[in-house]
């Protein structure tokens, strides 16, 4: 049976947008492979049947005033390659579903108002080229298995409440480009393994 497979583009981007409201339950009901709502002024939570959208790929909703809790949704995308949640109102814990989106390459729920550790979870995400999350309320240590993400470029866990030394593993991601500490609780000796991690280009 031939299923057509759509791209909805409504973001602030591509025209001059400006849409209120909340996002309908109805929205499963279409099979997305592209979900772009960002940089209007959307509310609410997010519909439990966000997460029925099981082909999608890029999910886009940053630069709006979501709120709730992400960690509640039970993705059944794994398909999903790029998630942007960022600049919004979204509070509570950090999302455990995210392990099992083994195709993910973009992670950004930054400036938003997580509170809880980050868990142990990326050791199959292998293919992750960016995690941001910056600017949360985020604690603990650096789970360690980020230090195994190889393809990782950019990883920005800036203005939280993160502690604990900087383990050696963190400057041996082998093509990290940039890495974003600032404004935490570290402490500590900087590693020497720094001097290992030949792609750094920004280190803030």
């Amino acid at each position: 049976m031939f299923i057509n497979h759509f791209f909805l583009d409504l973001s602030c981007r591509k025209e001059n947008n400006n849409l209120r409201g909340s996002i309908p339950e109805e929205i499963s009901l279409i099979e997305l492979v592209i979900l772009d709502l960002a940089r209007n002024e959307i509310t609410g939570t997010l519909p439990s049947t966000l997460q029925n959208l099981s082909i999608l790929t890029n999910l886009h909703l940053d630069s709006n005033q979501i709120k709730g809790s992400i960690a509640s949704a039970t993705w059944k995308a794994t398909s999903l390659v790029e998630i942007s949640m960022r600049d919004n109102l979204f509070s509570g814990t950090f999302p455990t579903f995210i392990e099992e989106l083994y195709k993910l390459e973009v992670l950004d729920l930054g400036a938003n108002q997580l509170s809880s550790t980050i868990p142990n979870i990326f050791g199959r995400l292998t293919g992750l080229k960016k995690i941001d999350l910056g600017s949360n309320k985020l604690s603990g240590e650096i789970p360690e298995t980020m230090f195994i993400l190889n393809e990782l470029v950019e990883l920005s866990l800036f203005e939280n409440l993160l502690n604990g030394t900087l383990n050696d593993g963190l400057f041996q991601i082998r093509k990290l480009q940039i890495l974003k500490l600032h404004t935490n609780n570290f402490s500590g000796t900087l590693p020497a393994t720094i001097g290992e991690c030949a792609a750094l280009g920004k280190c803030f």
